[in-house]
């Protein structure tokens, strides 16, 4: 039921301009309801109530397929994400045994993802900042302590924190940033000593605070120090070394006249 109607979403979006089914509601307010339906879905999956979970979701699932997502400007990747985290959701309520931790997580990221669409300046997925700090504080002790099991442990958490944030990071941040992250990640796990993670795991932690809670360019100042430069001040450095030149080239000249009339 649900994977026909993200499908008809997909089509919707793409093919077919999109008319106003809840024309009474401004989309802030559909966005609001969205949010509230999945931390309705995650109170639910605590409770183990998973009949009453996926009659949360699949109202959520009909609202959000049928709603004028025009109005929002979202793009494509956007509108899949959202789509792809209620399709997730919905396949492991659907398990013949019900794995529960994988269902916490999947409402976890669901709750997050819609959130940070009603709360853009104050998303949820900003609480895991500290628990963050903490394990990645946690890591550089024990790598100090040449504690490798400890290590271990430690950075298998603080990827599946980053996995359970990225559908938010993703609807709050450019793809450009995005893909940092993801890169950084990727080359820390694919590090086969755990020693020299190290480094990768300093970067992230310098880069923890800007991306929870800086600009753009404090990100980029951290993963990419050159593309942090603004257009500004490139343009300023170029005309002060233009400058040098132009003074060095000036003295060479008087130089020359000097001794010339001498």
């Amino acid at each position: 039921m649900i994977a026909r109607l993200i499908g008809f979403l997909f089509l919707f979006s793409t093919f077919i301009p999109a008319s106003i089914v809840y024309a009474e509601s401004s989309i802030e307010q559909l966005s609001e309801n969205w949010s509230m339906q999945a931390t309705q879905i995650v109170e639910w999956v605590e409770q183990e109530k998973w009949l009453e979970a996926k009659e949360q979701l699949a109202k959520l699932a009909k609202e959000f397929s049928q709603s004028d997502l025009a109005k929002k400007d979202w793009d494509v990747q956007e509108i899949q994400l959202l789509s792809s985290v209620i399709l997730q959701l919905d396949r492991k309520l659907n398990q013949v045994s019900p794995d529960k931790e994988s269902i916490q997580f999947a409402a976890k990221q669901l709750q997050l993802a819609f959130d940070a669409i009603s709360h853009p300046h104050q998303p949820l997925w900003q609480q895991m900042y500290q628990p963050l700090v903490s394990k990645l504080s946690h890591y550089q002790e024990a790598n100090r302590q040449g504690d490798k099991e400890k290590m271990n442990q430690l950075w298998k958490e603080i990827k599946r924190d980053f996995q359970l944030i990225r559908p938010g990071l993703v609807l709050s941040k450019s793809p450009y940033t995005v893909a940092k992250i993801d890169s950084l990640i990727n080359a820390i796990e694919k590090t086969p000593n755990i020693k020299d993670r190290s480094g990768g795991i300093d970067q992230l932690f310098t880069l923890i605070r800007p991306l929870f809670f800086g600009s753009e360019k404090d990100v980029l100042a951290v993963v990419d120090p050159i593309e942090a430069f603004s257009l500004e001040l490139m343009i300023i450095v170029i005309c002060l070394f233009m400058l040098l030149v132009l003074t060095y080239v000036s003295w060479r000249k008087y130089q020359g006249r000097r001794k010339h009339v001498a």
